[in-house]
């Protein structure tokens, strides 16, 4: 599966489906410290990473400086119960540690375990919400699009 093909289908993570991204999940998050939203050219970057189909051939993606905490975020609103979601959006900063060892447990780091699956699970998210009536524009200083590219 590409990683194009990968962002339009239900995202999984470690092969559990998440709770959808609502608005609930969505300014929990924000409070949480998502970066996604708030991203300029500065934290975009390319990196190559091997094909999962054996050929030997690398992808090219894009991916920016806080997409491993932003991971982190999105998973553990994603797999938490509402009534804890509404508890760390009024008191985000109680929650830091929280996240920090759902990190740890899940081996989200580069190299890590979980990081592909937590990543590629975040990118499909952030991917339906840009795709929404909604879609935020990024401008750059020079006013081109800064939007991360999925």
């Amino acid at each position: 599966m590409t990683p194009e093909e990968s962002f339009r289908t239900e995202p999984t993570f470690l092969g559990k489906p998440l709770q959808p991204f609502s608005f609930l999940r969505q300014t929990a998050a924000q409070e949480l410290g998502l970066k996604f939203y708030r991203l300029n050219d500065a934290d975009l970057f390319w990196m190559e990473r091997p094909r999962d189909d054996g050929s030997g051939e690398m992808d090219r993606i894009q991916m920016y400086n806080g997409i491993i905490r932003d991971a982190a975020i999105v998973m553990w609103v994603c797999t938490q119960p509402d009534r804890e979601v509404m508890r760390a959006r009024r008191k985000p900063d109680e929650y830091e540690s929280k996240i920090d060892a759902f990190g740890d447990l899940h081996d989200i780091k580069v190299g890590g375990a979980g990081f592909e699956d937590a990543t590629t699970a975040l990118l499909s998210i952030m991917a339906a919400t840009i795709d929404s009536q909604g879609k935020p524009e990024v401008k750059n200083e020079e006013g081109g699009d800064s939007t991360p590219k999925l």
